[in-house]
């Protein structure tokens, strides 16, 4: 059958119309965005893991609908993972924040397990991109791969500290100061980044372990 010509067919569309709902995402606009996001779904198979991410935050940002916004992210990843079944390009990028921001939900859900192997596959995808970077050409991407790194040891130390574990909490502290150190020395970003990680070893030790 001959497929009929939408707007949809076309990625630059779709990425204005992602960029925009993306700015919708307030209190008086957030279903604005969500209408997009569906739309959008609706013409590309449920698969476009922009869609999918963004209106799996929405969901949890403006109706605090936690197990539908983990099903949404979780489609999101899985969308990525079909790319890479498919031999088709993978955004890793992309792929590392969803899996970030789906742990974390995780985290807010109760699911803390869960949401730390989501933190680790996150992990492992940056690490297994950044071997194929080149800091002098791709120092962007590495830094986004980076972060995000960072973001899943220091959010699986935070999900740690939340079953009063502290042990295991400093050490995905530590692994996330360790990961400071490949990003661009004295910038913002690493100060700041340092010294979240600074306040959570002096909490812990200081509690002497005791979340109460």
């Amino acid at each position: 059958p001959t497929l009929v010509p939408t707007p949809y067919n076309d990625p630059v569309y779709v990425r204005s119309q992602i960029l925009h709902a993306a700015t919708l995402h307030t209190p008086s606009a957030h279903q604005q965005a969500t209408t997009i996001y569906k739309e959008i779904l609706r013409n590309t198979n449920n698969e476009h893991t922009d869609a999918l991410h963004l209106l799996g935050l929405a969901t949890y940002q403006f109706h605090s609908d936690v197990p539908y916004a983990i099903q949404l992210l979780e489609a999101a990843a899985q969308s990525q993972r079909n790319k890479s079944a498919r031999g088709e390009a993978v955004d890793e990028r992309l792929l590392v924040a969803v899996l970030v921001n789906l742990g974390e939900i995780c985290r807010a859900g109760g699911w803390g397990e869960r949401g730390r192997r989501r933190f680790k596959e996150a992990r492992g995808v940056a690490e297994a991109r950044l071997l194929d970077l080149d800091f002098a050409e791709d120092e962007e991407e590495l830094v986004d791969l980076a972060t995000g790194i960072f973001n899943a040891h220091y959010n699986a130390a935070q999900s740690y500290r939340d079953d009063e574990n502290p042990t295991d909490a400093l050490r995905s502290l530590q692994n996330a100061l360790d990961t400071i150190f490949r990003l661009p020395p004295n910038t913002p970003q690493s100060n700041e980044l340092a010294y979240k990680v600074h306040v959570d070893f002096g909490q812990i030790h200081f509690n002497g372990g005791d979340f109460q």
